[in-house]
């Protein structure tokens, strides 16, 4: 299905390129629609009379085939209902990854046997399971690629298939089927049952089961009236969860075939499996099993070829169902004409009016039997077949309708003969098309060629069957076709068969086209609406469509029915256009307000990485991959080593969780193909966030080429340099800029086709005056992040938060407005060094042209500056910040500081609002400080800190939380944040004017306070932190954040840093299960005497299993220490834990041993869970126990680990 997007655009800015007419197609496509060729299938359970559950005759081995047509190996996972993977079996052909993960290719197919017989595995049940919900029995079987599920029941005398149809069995509304049955009564109708199965995929998911004619019972359900018959059943299931109905032919009162028609429906997608186990539909002993999966109603055709089985035209029987209110009339080839009478009844039908001999048969292929019909409304077929002549080789498969959309072009299916050596394909093609059978080697066993119609009558004359005999040397067999064929199977041997059958609706694939503003790749669209506004979606070649929907966020556009749709809004959009009386869904098309940093326009970014992909990663998570926003959709991977992402707050500026590439490990990332759409006059601007962390000289940031001539960012001795000369020459760089590399900094290129000059927060570098030809970016080259170009062994060791690229060159101020994004989003301080016309240095410019900091209104607060603020076409969402570079003891956010931006969940509602803060140069601390007194509420502060910040707003701000971490946390009773005060002020006097503002919250261990405030003109934008209690709050001496944070389950980092520092000798990490009781861990050496930021990390390789304190304090050269902060971590499973228990037996005293301190209550409990001795231990690795009081016996002794337990069994002598 191809989409096109035209696209009317109105100018919002004189960045915006516009643009008239677009382009996109969109892939509107059934990937699984009646597929059993699938990446997700499920598996209800099936169930067994319980005269069948004591016998092999009719259950005994059980197994579950995976196949492919994908040369190349994937994985296939399986799970039970209960999510739990699936463990029940042995692998008999195939791999396996690991428990229940399997490894499968075409010429590798997968074999598992259920472990144990009979009714005795998972996926069977029997009569005391019925009415009741399960939480085991049914499978979901997910892969990256598409497979066939097929599940196998074979006994010595019983067989049957399932084949999963993957999401096509996903529905709301169906009619079941069963296997034909004969009415006459035999000594084994206690074995003859019919079952339904259903499996709920969403959690929640109401069921109502109704529709029975009269006299249908089953078992364990009310019934009513008379005849009596089952009333309206409700099941109510979540997930995986599976629910069976049944009766037994014993218990009928009707014929068997009454039950079909019974109709289920539901408020969420189930998956049913239906059939009998066993039935038969002669009327005599023998039996055998038939059941299938079912697809919904929606998906009824009004146009079936069959083929017959090996059984007579009077055994072989079709259950047709209709699926409307009306009365249907059938058509048969023959000339037959049947009728049903109204929704969910059946007619069984059979003999000479249906079934004929086909009159010709390809070359190579059998002779056969087969019938045709069209009908005027949609019915859904069952048919009975047998695998052999014998009475008892009978099955059943659900039929899919002739339908362009329906068939496959290849099909593998493993063991084929696993019913018997009788067994056979049935195949039902158009008559134009070519078939060849492969076995599993790939050895051809028959081409068939194209050949005359061969359905009865002209009913259908583009169709023909044939069937094929597998040679007894086949295990497998590999059909493939030209154009899309139905493919059923067949086997028999004695007394046994079985029958499936295994198709697929086709996809309705298309490829990618793309014109600006709108941007497509990885499955995914992008159109800018800051770009053009609004924006209109079509759909191509509309006739080949019955109807159409479009959805907006999921739920369906009321009205909006039509083959076009007008874009006016932000959201993620898609359509439903039916086909073939199938809905297909189209590719997401992601509309948003998408915006650029800056504005730049987004249709002239060449790359953009943002730091927001590795939202909700771990600390020290491996990144294999970043994704690239722009329209290229270049996402950079690893080669061999990829960065870590780092989440402690140091290392996460503007709360974005930042990789960091470590130059010892050789990590670097590349991107999937080269860089693209620069300007061909080689006008290009670039942008880089980063932090060096002591890369050696002339190391490369990233390399824009892969190549040794390629452009590169080199670290120098003084800042940052362009260069396209080798790493190995040493030879000269092309353009440089000085910047303290050892903190975060904005470092962006302008090359405007003659000249290339890089700036540092703003700060201008030196003007290369290069020619044309050098200073590129050569188009066709791979980036390159963390490293020089490959090979070269020269890498990057630092952060790299973000990356933009824009074909143009921008001028003074439009590089200053993308400049701002970045300042404000990080927090970071611009330099204010005026050294270019056109532009005031130091100043942060929103991209409509507001100054929303003013460095000449706020000269002497230009230090640590920061900001949120919310910019949709500037792209800016920046929710709470910090200063980036300094351990400025303020945090500042909407309504609270969260983990990350991304999480927190306040939002500005006004476009282009900002709030900025900066502050002044003095010292967080109190010393020497006066200007405080009574405030303007009457509360009398008692000291305040000498730092004052100053804000400014733009928009419409309202209360924000402003965050003072202290430090300070010691579990002191004296020391107290309730008593620290927010002084706001309309100047930065506090001696008079000021209003002081209680806290919101704070917590005295960490030394966290918060206060919630309203900056506004009558109270002023200065603030400080004061304390109306001088004894109860001591303001910070020097400043210390700190963090402990799990690695790899069996280590804890702790990680901390200071401002400054004044007669420190040395930190002390401690850590505790309770709080109370410490436990040393290391000592790190203090900077003594420092004005400069200082960063410490401790690692503890033993740390507590469960959850534990880490506790952080600092001793003076005189030897006074003082307590900073407490950190609490939880770690659940320690690989080296070990507990013993000695002697084991033992008869009077007992002696429990634990590499790790054991904390809480130690239980003794006996074999039946009662408790009968109860001890407690504090922080103890070894404890003695007297039993001498205990009875002889088996016994369980439960220790606590703080929050954790373990438990060791206990013989008693």
């Amino acid at each position: 299905m191809i989409i096109k997007c035209t696209n009317t655009v109105k100018k919002i800015s004189p960045q915006l390129v516009i643009k008239t007419v677009l382009l996109i197609i969109i892939n509107l496509t059934s990937k699984s629609l009646f597929s059993q060729y699938d990446t997700l299938h499920y598996m209800p359970p099936v169930y067994v009379s319980d005269a069948i559950k004591n016998t092999t005759h009719s259950a005994r081995d059980h197994y579950l085939i995976l196949s492919t047509n994908e040369a190349g190996t994937f994985q296939v996972t399986i799970t039970r209902g209960d999510g739990v993977l699936f463990s029940d079996y042995v692998v008999q052909h195939g791999s396996q990854n690991s428990t229940g993960v399997f490894n499968l290719s075409r010429s590798a197919p997968i074999r598992l046997k259920f472990n144990n017989t009979g009714f005795n595995v998972e996926n069977i049940f029997t009569q005391a399971s019925l009415n009741t919900v399960l939480d085991t029995g049914g499978y979901k079987m997910v892969a990256p690629k598409r497979f066939y599920a097929n599940i196998r029941h074979i006994s010595g005398s019983q067989g049957a298939s399932i084949s999963c149809k993957g999401t096509t069995a996903f529905g709301t509304n169906f009619f079941v089927g069963f296997q034909a049955g004969g009415a006459t009564t035999t000594t084994a109708d206690t074995q003859m049952s019919h079952f339904i199965s259903i499996m709920a995929t969403l959690n929640n998911t109401n069921i109502t089961v109704d529709n029975f004619n009269p006299g249908v019972t089953l078992l364990g359900q009310p019934t009513a009236g008379v005849p009596a018959t089952t009333t309206t059943i409700s099941i109510t299931l979540n997930a995986g969860q599976s629910y069976i109905l049944a009766q037994t032919k014993s218990n009928m009162t009707v014929p068997m075939d009454d039950y079909n028609g019974i109709r289920v429906v539901s408020d969420k997608n189930i998956v049913i499996n239906s059939g009998s186990w066993t039935g038969n539909p002669v009327g005599t002993n023998g039996r055998d099993i038939g059941m299938d999966q079912l697809i919904p109603a929606k998906f009824a055709g009004d146009k079936y070829a069959l083929v017959g089985g090996n059984g007579s035209i009077s055994r072989e029987k079709l259950i047709l169902i209709s699926t409307q209110p009306d009365t249907t009339f059938i058509t048969f080839g023959t000339g037959w004409v049947d009728t049903i009478v109204g929704q969910g009844k059946y007619k069984t039908l059979t003999g000479a009016n249906y079934w004929v001999n086909a009159p010709a048969v390809p070359t190579g292929t059998l002779s056969h039997k087969n019938t045709s019909f069209t009908s005027d409304q949609p019915v859904l077929v069952y048919q009975t077949l047998f695998g052999g002549t014998a009475v008892n080789t009978s099955s059943m498969n659900l039929i899919p309708p002739l339908a362009d959309c329906v068939g496959s072009d290849s099909i593998y299916i493993h063991e084929i003969e696993q019913f018997g050596s009788s067994s056979t394909i049935a195949v039902t093609s158009p008559v134009t098309s070519t078939i060849k059978i492969q076995d599993e080697l790939g050895n051809v066993l028959l081409n068939i060629n194209p050949s005359t119609e061969n359905l009865p009558g002209t009913l259908i004359a583009d169709s023909r069957t044939f069937s094929y005999a597998i040679p007894n040397s086949v295990t497998d067999v590999f059909v493939t076709g030209d154009e899309k064929f139905t493919l059923g199977f067949l086997g028999a041997s004695s007394a046994l068969g079985g029958a499936g059958y295994m198709s697929a609706f086709s996809d309705r694939d298309v490829e990618y086209s793309t014109s600006d503003p709108l941007f497509i790749g990885n499955g995914k669209a992008r159109l800018d609406l800051c770009e053009g506004n609004p924006a209109y979606i079509s759909i191509e070649d509309s006739e080949n469509y019955e109807a159409f929907q479009w959805y907006k966020n999921n739920n369906p556009i009321a009205g909006e029915i039509n083959d076009t749709l007008q874009v006016i809004s932000v959201g993620d959009y898609k359509a439903i256009a039916t086909y073939c009386a199938l809905p297909l869904e189209s590719t997401l098309i992601s509309v948003a307000e998408f915006g650029s940093p800056g504005e730049q326009g987004f249709s002239k970014i060449s790359a953009l990485f943002e730091p927001e992909t590795f939202d909700g990663f771990s600390n020290n998570s491996n990144v294999s991959e970043w994704d690239e926003q722009s329209k290229d959709f270049n996402n950079v991977l690893l080669v061999t080593n990829g960065p870590k992402v780092k989440t402690s707050l140091y290392n996460k500026p503007g709360y974005h969780p930042i990789p960091f590439y470590n130059a010892t490990n050789s990590e670097y990332l590349k991107s999937i193909n080269p860089l693209s759409n620069l300007n061909g006059s080689n006008h290009f601007s670039f942008f880089i966030v980063l932090k060096d962390s002591n890369s050696a000289t002339s190391d490369p940031v990233i390399s824009f080429e892969n190549s040794s001539t390629g452009a590169k960012i080199l670290k120098t001795t003084t800042g940052y340099a362009f260069s396209q000369e080798p790493l190995s020459s040493g030879g000269p760089i092309n353009a440089t800029v000085d910047v303290n590399t050892a903190q975060y900094n904005i470092l962006a290129g302008i090359h405007n086709g003659s000249v290339l000059q890089l700036f540092a927060n703003g700060k201008a570098g030196p003007v290369d005056f290069g020619n044309t030809t050098s200073n590129t970016i050569d188009i066709g080259s791979h980036l390159i992040i963390g490293g020089g170009e490959e090979g070269s062994g020269k890498f990057f060791n630092g952060f790299v938060a973000e990356i933009l690229i824009i074909d143009t060159a921008l001028n003074a101020v439009d590089r200053q407005i993308v400049e701002t994004y970045y300042g404000v989003k990080y927090g970071i301080t611009f330099d204010p060094t005026n050294d270019e016309s056109g532009i005031n240095d130091g100043d942060y410019v929103s991209n409509n042209g507001s100054v929303v900091w003013d460095y000449n209104l706020n000269t002497a607060y230009h230090n640590s500056v920061s900001g949120i603020g919310l910019d949709e076409c500037g792209r800016l969402r920046q929710w709470q910040n910090k200063d980036a570079n300094t351990l400025d003891a303020v945090a500042i956010g909407l309504g609270t500081i969260a983990n990350t931006d991304g999480t927190n969940p306040n939002h500005f509602s006004i476009d282009n609002t900002y709030f900025m803060w900066g502050r002044n140069t003095l010292a967080f601390d109190s010393d020497g400080v006066t200007d405080f007194g009574n405030t303007l509420n009457g509360e009398i502060v008692e000291t305040r800190v000498a730092r004052i910040w100053k804000t400014q707003e733009t928009g419409l701000v309202n209360s924000v939380r402003i965050q003072f971490n202290l430090g300070l946390g010691n579990n002191s009773a004296v020391f107290d944040l309730a008593d620290t005060r927010l002084l706001v002020d309309t100047d930065d006097v506090f001696a008079t004017g000021a209003t002081s503002i209680a806290p919101t919250s704070y917590n005295n261990a960490t030394g966290i306070v918060n206060f919630d405030h309203d900056f506004i003109g009558a109270t002023g934008y200065y603030f400080s932190l004061g304390s109306i209690n001088l004894s109860t709050t001591p303001l910070p001496i020097t400043l210390i954040d700190f963090e402990a944070n799990v690695l790899n389950s069996n280590s804890v980092l702790c990680e901390w840093g200071s401002s400054s520092e004044i007669n420190n000798a040395y930190y002390t990490i401690e850590k505790s299960l309770d709080g109370i009781q410490w436990d040393y861990v290391g000592d790190v050496k203090g900077a003594g005497n420092s004005s400069l930021e200082n960063n410490y990390t401790l690692r503890d390789y033993n740390p507590f299993l469960g959850l534990s304190y880490y506790r952080l304090a600092q001793t003076d050269y005189d030897g006074v220490q003082k307590y900073l902060a407490i950190e609490s971590v939880v770690i659940n499973e320690l690989p080296n834990h070990s507990v013993n228990v000695f002697p084991n037996p033992a008869n009077t005293h007992v002696t429990v041993i634990s590499n790790q301190k054991m904390n809480g209550m130690l239980c003794i409990r006996s074999g039946l869970g009662q408790l009968v001795q109860k001890t407690n231990i504090n922080g103890a690795y070894k404890a003695e126990i007297d039993i001498s009081h205990l009875a002889e016996g088996v016994y369980y002794i439960e220790i606590q680990f703080g929050s954790l337990s373990k438990v060791v069994k206990l013989m008693v002598q």
